[in-house]
C-alpha cells in the first residue's frame, strides 16, 4: 500500500505524486518573524524541505504556491524529507511544515499541499538513455566530426551540455563544429515547439529567455509543469502556417537574446542573433540604416512582455508587489523611448472622404463597444489587423501618440500584447511626458509608402500603471483594462457600403459587407499632421 485510501481528497489533487492534508495553520515566531507554521498529515508519496508546492482547496481548485522552509514531527525532529510510512499510524504520519508565505490566512483546514515538480521530473519516453548517452560522449573523445552530422538536435544539446560543462581547451574547435551543427540542426527543423503565455500571446518568459523544444512532449511537460506554479501556457509548434513571421525574427522583435534548447535532460543557450541571416534582417527592416528609423522596439516589447507576464500572473507571494512596481517601471521607462507606428490614409485625390491636406486614423472598437487608436511596435504587429500595401504610416514618439485625441484611447499591439490606456488616464500621461521631454519632443511624419525618413526624438519620464488583468495583489486603477475577445476594423467604401473585418486572438479573420446602422463601428479620425484632432468625425 502506497496511499492513504482513507481521505476524500479531491480528484486533481489525488493525481499528484505527492500529497499532504493541512489539518491546522498557525502564525508562528521563527528566528523572531512572524511565519506560517501548517499542521497535518501526509498521505501520499515524499516532501522535501525547499522544493515548491501548491496548494489545493477541497474545491479541487489550485489556490496558491509557496516553498516549503522547514519540516519537523511537530515541535520535536527535523526533516530534510518526508515519506509516508502505508505501515504507520495517522499519528505516525503526522507533521508540521513551515512555508515561504506568512499570510496565514490563505491556508485553511481542509486544504492539501501538493509537490510542484509532479510531472515536470515525471520520465519522458523520448528521453536519452544511459547508455546512449554514453555512446553520444564517447564520440567526443573519437573526435570524428562527420559522425555529428548525423545526430538529432536532442543528442547534440547532450553533447554540447557536455562539452560545456567540461571546457577542455584542446577540444575548442571540435566545441565550435558541434555548436554549429546545432544551430543549423534547429535553423533546418521542419518543426521547432514553443511555449506561449496566454496572458501575453507571446513566447514564455523564463527568466528573460524563451525555451526551445525538438520534441513536443517536452514542450507539453513544461506546459504542466508551469501549469501548478499557474502559468496558462500552451504548446505551438512554430511553422511557417502557425507563425505570421519568422521564428527567431519573433524573437528578435521581442527582445530575446538567448533561447535555451530544452528536453528535460538537457539545456542549451544559444545566440538567437545566430539564427538571422541577412535576408532575415532586410526583408523585415529589423536591420537599421541611415534610410529609415528604427521599426521595431526590442527593448519596450521586453520590458512589456516582462511586466504584463508578472501583473496577469494570477498569485501571491510576499515578493509580488515589489516585483510588480519594478517590472512595470521598467515597461514605462522603455515605452518613452520608443517609437510607434501609427496606420493612416492621406489624401492623395483618391479618397474624397478625406479632407485635402488632413489624414485619417481608423479606429478599433472592442466587445464594450469601447474605441482606441491602435499603435504598433513593429510592422510585423501591424500586419496582423492591417494590409500595409493599404495604408501609409506614422512613427511617432509617445507623447505624439498620446496627443492624438482627447475623446479615444490607446491600445499597444492590440494582437499581441494588447497593452490598453483609457483615455481617462491620457491627461495624466500627457502632463508627465510634457514635463519632462518641454518643447524638444521631436516631430512625427506621414508617409504614404511606408518609409519614412525621419527619426523623432522621443526621450521621456517613466509613467506607472498598477498591475492590471489577472493581478491579485492590487485593484486596477490605472486604465489598463483586460483583453477584448475580438476588435473589428471597418472601413467605408467610395460607394458608401461598409467593409468590416473581424479579428480574434487566434489570427483568424472573416469579412462582410454591410450597411447595418447598428453594427459595431470604427470610426475615421481626420487631423493635420501634428495636430490634435480633437473630435473624431
Amino acid at each position: 500500500m502506497s496511499e492513504n485510501t482513507n481521505n476524500n481528497i479531491p480528484e486533481k489533487v489525488s493525481e499528484s505524486d505527492s500529497i499532504f492534508r493541512i489539518d491546522d495553520v498557525y502564525t508562528v515566531q521563527k528566528d523572531n518573524v512572524p511565519s506560517t507554521f501548517l499542521s497535518g498529515t501526509i498521505l501520499k508519496g515524499t516532501l522535501r524541505d525547499g522544493e515548491g508546492i501548491v496548494i489545493y482547496n477541497p474545491e479541487n481548485n489550485p489556490v496558491l504556491t509557496c516553498k516549503i522552509t522547514g519540516i519537523e514531527r511537530i515541535g520535536r525532529d527535523s526533516f530534510k524529507e518526508i515519506s509516508y510510512n502505508p505501515e504507520g499510524s495517522e499519528n505516525d504520519n503526522a507533521y508540521g511544515i513551515w512555508v515561504d508565505n506568512d499570510n496565514a490566512d490563505l491556508f485553511k483546514g481542509g486544504y492539501y499541499i501538493t509537490s510542484l515538480v509532479n510531472g515536470r521530473n515525471k520520465t519522458n519516453k523520448e528521453r536519452l538513455s544511459q547508455e546512449r548517452m554514453n555512446e553520444l560522449f564517447a564520440m567526443i573523445d573519437d573526435g570524428d566530426k562527420e559522425a555529428f552530422r548525423f545526430l538529432s538536435i536532442q543528442e547534440l544539446s547532450a553533447i554540447v551540455q557536455k562539452m560545456n560543462k567540461d571546457n577542455n581547451p584542446e577540444r575548442r574547435e571540435l566545441h565550435e563544429h558541434v555548436v554549429g551543427l546545432l544551430y543549423k540542426k534547429i535553423s533546418d527543423a521542419d518543426e521547432i515547439y514553443i511555449t506561449i503565455d496566454e496572458n501575453t500571446r507571446q513566447p514564455f518568459f523564463n527568466n528573460g529567455n524563451v525555451d526551445i523544444y525538438s520534441v513536443e512532449s517536452y514542450a507539453e511537460d513544461a506546459v504542466d509543469f508551469y501549469g501548478k506554479q499557474f502559468r496558462k501556457l500552451k504548446v505551438l509548434a512554430a511553422t511557417k502556417e502557425n507563425l505570421s513571421c519568422p521564428l527567431f525574427i519573433w524573437l528578435k522583435l521581442l527582445g530575446i537574446k538567448t533561447v535555451t534548447v530544452d528536453n528535460g535532460q538537457h539545456h542549451v543557450p544559444l545566440d538567437v542573433d545566430k539564427f538571422l541571416t541577412d535576408e532575415d534582417r532586410k526583408n523585415t527592416l529589423i536591420e537599421e540604416s541611415d534610410s529609415h528609423p528604427p521599426f521595431y522596439n526590442p527593448d519596450f516589447r521586453f520590458a512589456m512582455n516582462t511586466c504584463l507576464s508578472e501583473l496577469r500572473w494570477p498569485v501571491n507571494y510576499p515578493e509580488r508587489k515589489a516585483n510588480c512596481d519594478l517590472k512595470d517601471q521598467k515597461m514605462w521607462d522603455a515605452l518613452a523611448k520608443a517609437h510607434l507606428i501609427v496606420p493612416i490614409k492621406k489624401n492623395d485625390d483618391k479618397d474624397k472622404n478625406i479632407p485635402k491636406g488632413q489624414v485619417a486614423i481608423p479606429h478599433i472598437n472592442n466587445n464594450n463597444n469601447e474605441e482606441f487608436i491602435g499603435l504598433f511596435t513593429d510592422m510585423d504587429e501591424l500586419a496582423k489587423l492591417y494590409k500595409l500595401d493599404d495604408w501609409g504610416l506614422m512613427l511617432m514618439g509617445p507623447k505624439q501618440a498620446f496627443d492624438l485625441d482627447d475623446n479615444i484611447g490607446l491600445v499597444i499591439n492590440p494582437m499581441g500584447e494588447n497593452l490598453i490606456i483609457t483615455k481617462d488616464k491620457l491627461p495624466e500621461y500627457r502632463k508627465r511626458l510634457a514635463a519632462t521631454l518641454g518643447e524638444n519632443d521631436g516631430t512625427g511624419f506621414v508617409s504614404g509608402s511606408g518609409n519614412p525618413t525621419n527619426t523623432p526624438k522621443t526621450d521621456g519620464p517613466t509613467m506607472r500603471v498598477a498591475p492590471g488583468h489577472g493581478s491579485s495583489s492590487e485593484n486596477n486603477d490605472s486604465g489598463i483594462t483586460p483583453p477584448p475577445l475580438k476588435v473589428k476594423v471597418t472601413t467605408t467604401k467610395s460607394d458608401g457600403t461598409v467593409e468590416t473585418v473581424e479579428h480574434t486572438s487566434n489570427g483568424t479573420e472573416s469579412s462582410s459587407d454591410s450597411t447595418d446602422p447598428n453594427a459595431p463601428r470604427v470610426t475615421v479620425s481626420v487631423s493635420k499632421p501634428g495636430e490634435n484632432p480633437g473630435e473624431g468625425e
